[in-house]
This record gives C-alpha cells, sequence and structure tokens, in this order.
C-alpha cells in the first residue's frame, strides 16, 4: 500500500462533507509529524482526520485544536478496522457528538505521552446520538499509556473516556483529573487497578462505573490515579 508523509504542515479552517475535515485516509498508510490542525470541521466524522477501510495512521508531535465534527470524532474518526498510532500529541478544545476528541468503531488507536484538554462531546445540529466520550469514545481496541486527561466534558456518559461493552483496552500511568462526569467510565463490570500516587488527584475523587443500565461510584483511595485499568484483569 501507499505511504504519504505529512510533516511540519498546517490544516486551517478545512470543510468537508462526510468524512476528514483535512484528510482522510483510505486503504493507505499517512505518517504525520510536528503539525497543526485547526478549527477544520466536517458534516460527519473525523473534524481533521478520518482513518478508513484498513488504513494505517500515525500521529507524533502533533496538535489539534478547536476542530468540529457534527457526528463523531472532533479531531479523530476510525472506522472500518483501522489503526491509529498517535505519540506526543495533544488535544485541545475539540467537539463532537461522540468522541470530543476521538471516536473508534472498529480497529485500533494507540495512545503514548499524549494530553486531552477542555474537549468536548456534546449535541450538535439535528442528528441524533448518544453523546458519550468527551475525549474519547471506543467501540474496538484502546491502548494509552502516560497520558493526560483534564477538563473533558460529556453532556451524558465518560467526560474523558466511554467504553463500549466487549471492546477491548488498556490505560497505563495515565491522569484524569475534573472530567465531567468524573474520570473514566466504562458500561462493563470489569476490575479497577487503583495504583501510583498522584497529588493532583483529590482524597475524595471518583470514579463512576457504569454496569449495564445501573451506575456504580468508587472512591480513589489515598490520592490514587489511574495506573493500570485492563479489561479481564
Amino acid at each position: 500500500r501507499s505511504i504519504t508523509f505529512v510533516s511540519d504542515s498546517f490544516f486551517i479552517n478545512n470543510k468537508a462533507e462526510s468524512y476528514g475535515g483535512a484528510i482522510l485516509n483510505n486503504i493507505a498508510r499517512t505518517s504525520i509529524s510536528g503539525s497543526y490542525f485547526i478549527n477544520n470541521t466536517v458534516n460527519g466524522s473525523g473534524g481533521a482526520i478520518t482513518n478508513h477501510q484498513y488504513g494505517n495512521t500515525t500521529v507524533t508531535d502533533s496538535q489539534f485544536t478547536g476542530n468540529v465534527a457534527y457526528e463523531k470524532g472532533g479531531a479523530i474518526s476510525n472506522h472500518n478496522n483501522g489503526n491509529i498510532n498517535v505519540t506526543a500529541s495533544t488535544f485541545i478544545n475539540t467537539t463532537a457528538c461522540v468522541g470530543g476528541a476521538i471516536d473508534t468503531i472498529s480497529g485500533s488507536v494507540k495512545i503514548i505521552s499524549s494530553e486531552f484538554r477542555n474537549n468536548e462531546a456534546k449535541q450538535i445540529g439535528n442528528v441524533t446520538f448518544n453523546i458519550n466520550g468527551g475525549a474519547i469514545n471506543n467501540e474496538a481496541t484502546l491502548n494509552i499509556t502516560r497520558s493526560e486527561f483534564i477538563h473533558n466534558v460529556a453532556s451524558q456518559n465518560g467526560g474523558a473516556i466511554y467504553q463500549k461493552v466487549g471492546s477491548d483496552y488498556s490505560i497505563t500511568d495515565s491522569i484524569f483529573i475534573d472530567n465531567t462526569p468524573k474520570n473514566f467510565v466504562t458500561n462493563s463490570d470489569n476490575m479497577l487497578y487503583l495504583a501510583k500516587t498522584d497529588n493532583y488527584i483529590p482524597s475524595n475523587a471518583t470514579i463512576n462505573i457504569e454496569v449495564g443500565s445501573s451506575s456504580v461510584t468508587k472512591k480513589m483511595i489515598n490520592k490514587n490515579v489511574i495506573s493500570k485499568m485492563k479489561k479481564g484483569s
């Protein structure tokens, strides 16, 4: 398959109708580094980027600011068994109905040393969705390491991350601060492992765990932050 390299570039105020306000990667490989995606918009999914149809997209040292998707994935949407790797990148003030920054329906998303701040999942336009995942909505495979989720908001569930039942995920050495609803939300009944002290998390912080239609709230202990949460652990 072909590969496209994008480096030290700016994508500003671009618009698309269905997929990828700035970039649509379809059955190809795309490598993006040192680039800025600012105020891009799509009426469908992927305010800045859509990774589609077994595509592979790598994003390194890049910034996504003010991008909007009227449906899913304010910055990035991942569909049809695509794979996305994000490293040392920031997502700020991006908005969508589902997955304020990233939405993944199938395939996999891997995130390392990245920051998600002030992203939002909220109703936009006339299309009706379940408004989940202020930063990330995951329905596939998700792996997060050494990343931060701060002040993200969802109108319904998962201020930082919304995890669909049956989807695989692992989160290691990551920080969740002041997301609304509080911190990590999942609608499966997996165990949570709380470790790694973090003084930025108040001792009375909570994690809301959605189990089917019911909700269970667990308090963090000793100012703990999520160090490892893995399905089936």
